[in-house]
């Protein structure tokens, strides 16, 4: 889902201040995701391509990081 879909999910609701949160996000908030990005230097721009939740994928990550990273 977008940000633009969010958004407009939420008007359609009648929620229309833009400091209030979709209860989308209470969804992620407090998990632990990793992330696989597509990085494009030439146009420096970046993609998502994977989310995942496995908790041996982010123990991997982990441990590849130095403490302050995590």
């Amino acid at each position: 889902m977008s940000a633009a879909n969010l958004r407009k999910s939420m008007i359609e609701v009648g929620e229309d201040d833009p400091k209030c949160f979709p209860n989308d996000l209470d969804v992620i908030l407090g998990c632990t995701l990793a992330f696989k990005v597509k990085v494009q230097s030439r146009s420096k721009s970046m993609s998502v391509m994977k989310v995942s939740n496995d908790v041996e994928i982010i123990e991997e990550i982990k441990g590849q990081l130095q403490p302050e990273q995590v």
